[in-house]
């Protein structure tokens, strides 16, 4: 018969062309993306023939077949779009003679590989395969491989029953012809009459309605991390189903009245849950009714369509239930199947994941159920060929023959091992096992695997941590606090700015103020406010209120007074330690005794022992977010701190030979380790003051200066000192890092810098760190690490009970570092401290809402349960942010998330839908009401008022479809006058680079940077961005004196003009405007830049003008000056071109006093006054007196357990050193420009020439070196007084310090009165 024509078929003429069904137009664009894509779409069977195989009358039965039906003689046109008819079809069956082979096996499973490799050209028909295997005249294998273009399992499997019955006809058999075929023309006219007409739309319409609320993505704990790209190898498990267990499920089935594919499938679901903790789920089910629908269930060709079931289970609901729920699904499913995969997500708003297939990555299917074979006496048996290449993440393929049922799992090889996917089919058996047996079972209650060792799903350290020698067990803080101030009585304890104490005065200032407490009445377990500058005395305030025998609660000067004011009453405060010079919000120190730690500091030493805490004792409450819109007080007692601190000084470890920069704020946790740890260990505690503790560029600074050896931080913050470039800051120092998820990248960039990082994790319910993990280089993910001592890590499902390896579940910590509830709040406690039944006794364990996963012995973090956020360290409920923006009027209702910027740094946004009428302004009150009611880490970074926030079906907000912040148009200025809108183009531009910057409104042209939020890493990215965009770069000096829209942007003017040829930039940069009094110029030093002067403004009156005179070189193409004298020439310009007549004041910081005494020495030749020269810890030139270094040496052998720790450090910079020099070449052309700069100064240095001056100098220097002449050598270089000013700090922060900015006024004065007398 010709195949063109059929009996009741559309005619087809070789050459004629038809459209593609949808789901071929999916799979041909599916074989565009690779190689291995097209290989994912072949479709293939094995029947095993075992018996006289005539193979030529097996030839002519397939021959006749192929003959049979349109579709297999298809060719596909290169764009996709038709299929075009080239009979006859071309396909032939092979027979490859294996009998000679001695052992045929291995050349068979050869041969089939390279047949089921083999690409098909989708343009170059045939695109199927017949090869028939010969082993033996008793013993064949038919293989058919076809591409799913053309054939899908269904309709092989109709292939074969067809192919068989030919057969039969042959041999002379008795058989029936098989049906006629449905023409695969007609097929596709019916197939697209359906799309187009009222049974499509109505079909689409409910497939969106289904998915109206876009559900997340299937979060499967994976092997191996995602790659960017899809990859379709595949693996594959197959495991057996005992033939009366397949039975079972079928009368299972029927008593629920429903199939067993629903009780398949259900099981699916109830795995898939188990796995990933999600309980929205969807999945791929084949439906190939499409064809039978009408009537032609012996279409042949590529007819079944994939649809993507969604189920929605409860893991506490019947699995009768779920049964129930599936069976409905199923059949809603099959009334809408006349649709396409493709068709339904081209529908669909999803979003696009890099690796990641749309809507559906999993499938479950039930192969149809096929009578035995008759291929005459031959006895046939049908097996499915394992699969290489599939377009499915995961598949579960049920099998059902005559001997029995087969359960084939293929997984992508890129995600999931082998053994892993065993696991899971066991699992999966197991639950189906459920179905059957258990009729009380819930999804959350069945039993996956058996009884479990407790190290499968726990981290067990109970060893208790080790002790100094004049230490003992049970010891709490208070105790070893003392052993250590009697062991390393002279040794220095903790620094801070200029204060400094050695622990002997440690040990009896702490004892004075815990004496001056007890006096105050002061009971034992009573909690103590605490709200201090930080420094030395807020350390000695906690110690003090610890040996008094009470607890602290930490008050943050920098939170709202509503909050600090509900902690005091909350925590039941009647007493608050203060300082004088720091008042505390009026409606905090109502009603309570406020005590001055100066003042207690000044009573005598108390004359008996102090009391010692048990460890059942509290130690001090922190406040972290609360979910109510609260804040909870978490109890932290004495076993609990003590437990932790000397776990921690065994590993990571710390000696006494350590120094320790604290950064922390006392209200956050991770504090306690900062001041305790180096104290117990007879180490050094170097206090980041308010100034510096938040500024990444003050922090390395301040780590150098210290010679510090250990730091604690944030990601957040880590990521930010990566970013101020100070990187020989990290090469030998030890991080600890914990707080938020430590990004893999960001770990192995700080790696690279030479720094031994530790990755810690651990809530504040637990205390401080519960695991810690050292992270070497090249690891791609980052664990959280093994417990510290006398901790458990359990991870658990939604009840409780261990979890399927390698599945995600809920953290939860047990030890001696789990904390004594919440305070006065039982009902939480109850609720978040459970019993531990895996140690027994009266042990507890904490549910930390934290999701986890096992990989090997690894311990992953997979995000939250809740919507509880981790910012910058902080944890943050978002629902105490969103209470305290309902109080606000005009909010309709808010939700708070957080969100990625442009810049790829994670911002806290609230958006909020506004009541009629208060749209306008809803965004900036929201600003200002919530800088009042929240602290700063908790302040959003954005605001971002919507006419409606989107919702799900059920009424519920839907984050997922919130906005990103930066697709929502700026605010409109709100209420500005007139004049604060831009006036020019270049205006408009900073306008809206502000607005993006920092995250809020369009700013007027006059407001100032620093105010709206800026600092100076902000900064740095905004003329990293105008020097890309407009070629002109400035200073970051300039923002200083040009802070406004409109003084920037006249800045940004003057520079491109100044940079025309003869025209060279002024280096003199006003860092304070001022008419009345003389300028004062400040020259650089080594480095170039003059932003080290600006604390020095702070105690100088408002109207004196200060100018610093900044390098050449340091922006523009200009090469730097390499000779003090010609710095000299250039700078005098400058200043008498801002000022033409004396007295001039000069002064310079370092190398900078040397120039500025040039500069001295040039205008009194000049005729000029200079009426001061003022040098900020500048040494003379020449070579210092070798006592000096007499004098350095014995102070090392004073303090021999420091002098290791010294070497250490000078062989840590040398090696920077060098690795400066030959990264050189490669660095960014910024940094490029500040190392020549600093090698040019270098060069002009070691080449200067001094000669004697005939005046006068000042000298401000710092305490440190050189006691042996208090001038640093100056007197032997002026001929004139040399009034010297000895000041706090040390070289490189002296400048910082307060009484920096005092005595330079102080100079000041003196010198313009005696100008004036003059």
């Amino acid at each position: 018969m010709d195949q063109g024509t059929q009996p009741g078929g559309s005619q087809l003429n070789a050459g004629d062309c038809i459209p593609l069904t949808d789901a071929q137009a999916e799979k041909w664009l599916g074989t565009r993306y690779a190689v291995q894509a097209g290989q994912a779409f072949g479709e293939s069977v094995e029947l095993v023939l075992d018996g006289p195989l005539q193979a030529q009358a097996l030839a002519q039965a397939f021959d006749t077949v192929v003959a049979r039906h349109q579709v297999l003689a298809m060719a596909f046109t290169e764009d996709g779009l038709h299929q075009r008819y080239q009979p006859p079809c071309q396909a032939r069956l092979e027979c490859l003679d294996l009998s000679d082979s001695p052992d045929p096996e291995p050349d068979w499973l050869q041969q089939r590989t390279l047949r089921m490799l083999a690409p098909f050209d989708p343009a170059e028909p045939p695109l199927l395969r017949a090869t028939l295997f010969v082993f033996s005249p008793q013993h064949a294998r038919l293989l058919l491989v076809a591409h799913h273009l053309i054939l899908d399992g269904w309709s092989l499997r109709l292939t074969l029953q067809e192919l068989s019955a030919e057969y039969a006809l042959r041999i002379g058999q008795d058989a029936r012809a098989p049906l006629p075929a449905m023409p695969w023309a007609d097929y596709v006219a019916r197939e697209r009459g359906i799309r187009d007409g009222e049974e499509g739309r109505r079909c689409l319409a409910y497939w969106q309605s289904v998915y109206a609320e876009l559900p997340e993505p299937l979060r499967l704990p994976v092997d191996a991390p995602r790659g960017a790209e899809l990859d379709f190898r595949s693996g594959h498990v197959q495991l057996e189903l005992a033939a009366e267990r397949w039975d079972a499920l079928r009368g299972a089935a029927r008593r629920a009245g429903t199939t067993r594919f629903s009780l398949l499938l259900s099981a699916y679901c109830v795995l898939m849950q188990r796995l990933s903790g999600q309980t929205d789920l969807v999945c791929g089910v084949p439906f190939a009714g499409a064809a039978a629908a009408g009537g032609h269930a012996r279409v042949v060709g590529d007819t079944d369509n994939t649809l993507p079931l969604r189920i929605r289970l409860q893991p506490g609901q019947p699995l009768q239930a779920l049964v129930a729920q599936v069976h409905q699904a199923m059949q809603e499913a099959a009334a809408h199947q006349h649709i396409s995969l493709g068709r339904i997500v081209q529908h669909l708003p999803l979003r696009r994941e890099p690796g990641r297939m749309l809507l559906v990555e999993n499938l479950v299917n039930l192969a149809p159920a096929m009578r035995r074979l008759a291929f005459g006496p031959v006895q046939a048996r049908l097996e499915a060929p394992p699969r290489q290449h599939s377009a499915w993440e995961l598949v579960f393929l049920w099998n059902p023959g005559p001997d029995g049922v087969t359960l084939n799992i293929h997984h992508a090889v890129p995600l999931y091992s082998q053994a892993t996917v065993q696991r899971w089919g066991q699992a999966y058996l197991r639950i189906l096992d459920a179905l059957v047996d258990d009729a009380q079972a819930t999804p959350a209650s069945v039993q996956l695997v058996g009884p479990r060792a407790l190290a499968d799903f726990a981290w067990v350290n109970d060893a208790p941590p080790p002790c100094l020698a004049d230490e003992q067990p049970g010891w709490t803080l208070t105790q070893m606090l003392e052993a250590a101030c009697q062991r390393h009585a002279g040794s220095i304890a903790v620094r801070s700015g200029a204060g400094a104490l050695d622990y002997r005065a440690l040990e009896l200032r702490s004892r004075q103020l815990a004496g001056a407490l007890l006096r105050a009445g002061v009971r034992r377990g009573e909690r103590i406010g605490v709200s201090l500058p930080r420094g030395v005395d807020m350390l000695l305030a906690v110690l003090g209120i610890l040996r008094a025998g009470a607890a602290y609660v930490p008050l943050d000067p920098a939170f709202p007074e509503s909050r600090l004011v509900y902690m005091a009453d909350h925590a039941g405060l009647s007493r608050i330690l203060m300082d004088t010079q720091a008042p505390l919000p009026a409606a905090l120190a109502q009603g309570r005794t406020l005590l001055d730690v100066a003042a207690l500091l000044d009573g005598p030493e108390p004359a008996g022992a102090l009391p010692h805490p048990s460890p059942e004792a509290l130690a001090y409450v922190l406040y972290t977010s609360g979910s109510t819109g609260r804040p909870k007080g978490v109890r932290i007692t004495h076993g609990n701190l003590a437990n932790f601190l000397c776990s921690m000084r065994d590993q990571p470890g710390f000696a006494a030979a350590d120094v320790l920069c604290a950064a922390t704020t006392l209200s956050f946790d991770i504090a306690a380790l900062e001041l305790y740890l180096p104290l117990i260990s007879g180490g050094q505690l170097v206090i980041a003051d308010d100034a510096e503790h938040r500024d990444p560029a003050a922090l390395c600074r301040l780590i150098t200066r210290h010679q510090c050896t250990v730091f604690q931080t944030t990601p957040s913050m880590l990521a930010l000192m990566a970013d101020v470039g100070q990187l020989e800051v990290f090469e030998g120092l030890r991080m600890l890092v914990g707080g938020e998820a430590l990004p893999a990248a960001l770990a192995q960039r700080v790696c690279a810098l030479g720094c031994d990082l530790w990755n810690l994790y651990g809530p504040t319910e637990t205390t401080v760190w519960s695991s810690l993990h050292p992270v070497r280089p090249g690891q791609a993910q980052v664990p959280l690490g093994r417990p510290i001592a006398q901790t458990r890590l359990y991870l658990l499902d939604a009840l409780r009970q261990p979890l399927l390896p390698g599945a995600i579940g809920e953290i939860w910590i047990g030890g001696a570092g789990v904390a004594d509830g919440y305070l006065d709040a039982p009902e939480l406690t109850a609720e978040r401290f459970l019993p531990d039944p895996f140690a027994g006794g009266q042990a507890r364990m904490y549910r930390t809402g934290d999701l986890g996963r096992r990989v090997g012995d690894a311990l992953l973090f997979q995000g939250r349960a809740d919507d509880q956020i981790k910012l910058r360290g902080y944890r943050i409920e978002p629902g105490e942010i969103e209470a305290a923006a309902l109080q606000v009027a005009g909010v309709r209702e808010c939700v708070a998330v957080v969100r990625r910027d442009p810049g790829d740094d994670e911002v806290l946004v609230l958006y909020a839908a506004a009541r009629q009428g208060a749209e306008a302004t809803l965004a900036d009150t929201l600003r200002k009401a919530l800088g009042v009611a929240l602290p700063a880490y908790m302040r959003p970074h954005h605001v971002r008022v919507l006419e409606a926030l989107p919702k799900t079906p059920n009424g519920k907000i839907d984050r997922r479809a919130l906005p990103a912040p930066g697709a929502l148009p700026a605010p409109p200025p709100a209420a500005a006058a007139a004049d604060q809108a831009p006036r020019s183009a270049l205006e408009a531009d900073l306008q809206q680079r502000w607005s993006r910057l920092l995250g809020g409104a369009l700013p007027g042209r006059d407001e100032d940077f620093f105010t709206l939020g800026g600092h100076s890493l902000l900064a740095v990215r905004l003329f990293a961005d105008l020097a890309r965009d407009y070629g002109v770069e400035l200073p970051l000096a300039a923002l200083i004196a040009h802070p406004t829209i409109a003084g920037l942007a006249q800045a940004l003017q003057q520079a491109a003009t100044s940079a025309a040829p003869g025209q060279p930039p002024r280096l003199a940069v006003p860092l304070r405007a001022g008419m009345r009094r003389p300028a004062l110029f400040l020259v650089h030093a080594v480095g170039g830049n003059v932003l080290n002067y600006l604390p020095l403004l702070n105690g100088l009156p408002p109207d004196q003008p200060v100018y610093g005179l900044q390098a050449r070189g340091l922006q523009g193409p200009e090469l730097p000056l390499s000779s003090i004298d010609d710095m000299a020439d250039l700078y005098m310009r400058d200043i008498r071109l801002l000022q033409p007549q004396g007295p001039y004041l000069l002064g310079g910081g370092s190398m900078g006093g040397i120039i500025a005494l040039e500069i001295a020495r040039r205008l009194r030749a000049a005729g000029n006054e200079v009426g001061l020269l003022v040098m900020l810890d500048t040494r003379a030139p020449g070579v210092l007196p070798a006592s000096l270094h007499w004098h350095a040496l014995a102070s090392a052998l004073r303090h021999p357990d420091r002098l290791a720790l010294r070497l250490r450090f000078r062989l840590r910079a040398a090696w920077q050193a060098l690795r400066r020099w030959r990264s050189a070449s490669t660095a960014p052309e910024t940094e490029l420009r500040l190392r020549r700069v600093e090698q040019a100064h270098r060069r002009a240095l070691r080449d200067y020439r001094p000669r004697r001056y005939a005046g006068g100098v000042t000298l401000l220097r710092s305490g440190e070196g050189a006691s042996w002449d208090a001038t640093l050598g100056w007197q032997g270089w002026v001929d004139g007084e040399v009034l010297v000013h000895r000041l706090p700090g040390t070289h490189e922060d002296f400048i910082e310090q307060p009484e920096a900015a005092r005595s330079l006024r102080a100079c000041l004065d003196a010198a313009l009165r005696s100008s004036t007398r003059a």
